[in-house]
């Protein structure tokens, strides 16, 4: 007498899965695997992208910070800072306490651009600087009271995140002599 399960059909049948069912679960979980590959990508393509904008805005930080002691520092005067016409605004001459003449200027604009003092670089090798401006403010006697800077940079690496491009801008006050 063979036992059946009028009660329960389905335990009467074979056990197991069909094709159909394992092929199904198999599409989910590889739905699953792409959504979640994506979210990750984009997660770390965006880490990467503010890694590059802050390490930029801290390398054009340093370098105004930089200027803005030496030209705070320099002797004061007429004559003394100076932004020369014939370098369209990418250059500031002073004199220093030593009484020499030094510089400050953007080099290399349009390749792999960089702000340089005297000889030396106040930006990395990895950072573009991509627009560059200085400009002199004076008094009504011709001496320089202030000094605007404009600077834009972007980590010359990171390619295919939009534009990573920073920018700084600050105003020096120069002391005056009365």
């Amino acid at each position: 007498m063979k036992m059946t399960n009028d009660k329960w059909p389905m335990l009467n049948g074979p056990k197991g899965f069909s094709l159909v069912e394992i092929l199904v679960v198999i599409t989910i979980f590889g739905i699953v695997g792409v959504l979640a590959t994506q979210g990750l990508f984009l997660t770390f393509r965006g880490t990467r992208k503010s890694d590059s904008v802050r390490q930029v805005r801290e390398e054009l930080n340093y370098a105004t910070a930089v200027m803005e002691r030496l030209l705070h520092n320099a002797l004061s005067g007429p004559g003394r800072v100076d932004c020369p016409v014939s370098y369209a605004g990418l250059r500031v001459e002073y004199t220093d306490l030593q009484n020499q003449s030094a510089s400050f200027s953007c080099e290399d604009i349009a390749g792999v651009g960089y702000v340089a003092s005297r000889s030396a670089r106040l930006t990395s090798e990895n950072i573009m600087i991509t627009d560059c401006n200085f400009t002199c403010n004076t008094d009504v006697s011709g001496s320089v009271t202030s000094v605007d800077i404009q600077l834009t940079g972007q980590v010359d690496e990171v390619s295919g995140f939009g534009s990573n491009e920073t920018e700084v801008n600050t105003k020096i006050y120069l002391p005056q002599t009365y």
